[in-house]
């Protein structure tokens, strides 16, 4: 399955809860971190992640920004990119239902990514990450200030109706903020005002806002 959508949408978030709520093992890298600038390095790194995975079994191996090793072959980014594609390809065509192993990727450019590894028998599933509506932030709001003492259980719902367009980690983000702000005034309580501080200040800092 291939999770896309922007950034701070919870792509890694989720993959980590279904590795959780299956229990079973769970092997996470970061695309970039397996590229090199030595021929042949990239794609052992590659093998090197699934045999750890495998040892592992049952395993889900999680590959975040994908399509930092998975782009369209024959494009800018060079050899290394190909044969990457190509291992990629090798590693998930010798999967089967009885290996115990199930792959996940995240990425916010699907569209970047190599067409081989859409088709059917690969990533099957393309799980395009949601907006968050209101209920949605609501929820994610009261998880993040659920250790906050607050002085008003309403500024969270008013929060949520100011938030749109916001994902996960905005919304984190804007908790840490509020929490800051009550403590710089040395507050026993987070107030609806340390909510409006942070969201003025969410706003002015942030270089692409979306809210």
């Amino acid at each position: 399955m291939l999770l896309a959508g922007p950034p701070g949408t919870g792509k890694t978030l989720l993959a980590r809860a279904i590795a959780t709520e299956a229990g079973v093992g769970f092997v996470a890298v970061r695309g970039p971190e397996l590229l090199s600038h030595f021929q042949g390095a990239s794609e052992k790194a590659l093998r090197d992640v699934f045999a750890r995975a495998r040892t592992a079994r049952p395993c889900i191996v999680f590959f975040d920004e994908m399509d930092a090793i998975a782009g369209r072959r024959g494009g800018g980014d060079g050899a290394t990119i190909d044969r990457m594609v190509a291992q990629l390809l090798t590693e998930m065509d010798g999967i089967t239902p009885a290996d115990g192993l199930i792959v996940l990727g995240a990425t916010n450019r699907v569209e970047a990514m190599d067409p081989a590894l859409l088709r059917p028998g690969r990533f099957d599933l393309v799980l395009r990450m949601p907006e968050l509506d209101r209920a949605a932030r609501l929820a994610v709001l009261r998880v993040h200030a659920a250790t906050m003492p607050l002085s008003d259980a309403a500024a969270l719902a008013t929060l949520a109706d100011e938030t749109e367009g916001a994902v996960g980690a905005d919304l984190a983000a804007l908790c840490r903020l509020a929490a800051l702000s009550a403590l710089s005034r040395n507050a026993d309580a987070v107030t609806t005002t340390d909510f409006d501080h942070a969201l003025a200040t969410f706003r002015e800092t942030r270089p692409c806002p979306t809210m």
